[in-house]
Parts: structure tokens; C-alpha cells; sequence
């Protein structure tokens, strides 16, 4: 595995402290498939995470569209506009969307849980992401 920047490395590390203090929460497998309505209200919680504190600065000038597509569900069909520190949560399609997360519902809604790192996810395939780093790396602050 390459790290290509200082941010990664860092995330990395995080996660590896975090899996010796509790294997467990990097590995913990979802039991079923989550409904529309579940997945829905995690990206709702990823939403509100811009409101804390930490994350009104760094997103107070990002203005991006992040799109999801559910491997394991085509009823779900949306993606997130993020706009000078306010994100919505819009269904359909962007085709201009700057950034692509591909993924199951099941570890879509780990992640957002807490259950499964969302670099860890990325690094084993769970999830695939498209669009400029620097962009996904802010976007895994709202994850937690």
C-alpha cells in the first residue's frame, strides 16, 4: 500500500490505534441488509455533522456534489450537495457530480455507525471513491 499524503498517513495510524485498543470495531459485521429509510436517515447524520463545530470551518467555502451508488439496492438513488457550509440531502442523479462513493448499503450505514473505519472500508475495497483527495479526505470528517 502507498500513502500519497501527510492526511492519509494520519487517518492510518488513527485507525490502527483505534483496531489495538478494540479490535473489534473495524471488523464487526452488519447483520442485515438496512431498509431505505435507515440508510436515509445515516446520510441525514453525516448531513448534521457539519453543524459541529470542527467541520462548519472547513466546509464554509466547499461547494461540491457527492453521489451515492448502492451496489445492493437501485431503489436508493441520491447524492449529497454541499454549498458554503450547509449540505442537502437530494434524491435522483447528478451526473455532474465531482465526487463518487460506490458501495453496499450494509457498509454505507457501518461507517456511518461507527462500526466499520471508513479508511479501512476504502483500503479493502469496501468502498470506492472517485473524485480529487484532498475533497474525500475532508468528506470522511462528516463519517464520524
Amino acid at each position: 500500500m502507498k500513502v500519497t499524503n501527510t492526511l492519509e498517513l494520519i487517518s492510518l495510524l488513527r485507525d490502527y490505534l483505534s483496531w489495538i485498543r478494540n479490535p473489534n470495531t473495524l471488523t464487526k459485521e452488519v447483520d442485515e441488509t438496512p431498509t431505505k429509510e435507515e440508510v436515509l436517515t445515516s446520510l441525514e447524520k453525516m448531513v448534521g455533522n457539519i453543524e459541529l463545530p470542527k467541520n462548519k470551518k472547513r466546509f464554509a467555502n466547499y461547494s461540491k456534489t457527492l453521489q451515492f451508488e448502492f451496489t445492493d439496492d437501485s431503489d436508493i438513488v441520491c447524492h449529497i450537495v454541499f454549498n458554503e457550509g450547509t449540505a442537502t440531502i437530494v434524491e435522483g442523479v447528478d451526473e455532474n457530480a465531482e465526487l463518487m462513493i460506490t458501495s453496499t448499503t450494509e457498509v454505507i450505514m457501518a461507517v456511518m455507525d461507527g462500526i466499520q473505519s471508513p479508511t479501512r472500508a476504502f483500503i479493502s475495497g469496501k468502498i470506492k471513491a472517485k473524485g480529487p483527495m484532498n475533497d474525500l479526505m475532508k468528506l470522511q470528517a462528516l463519517m464520524k
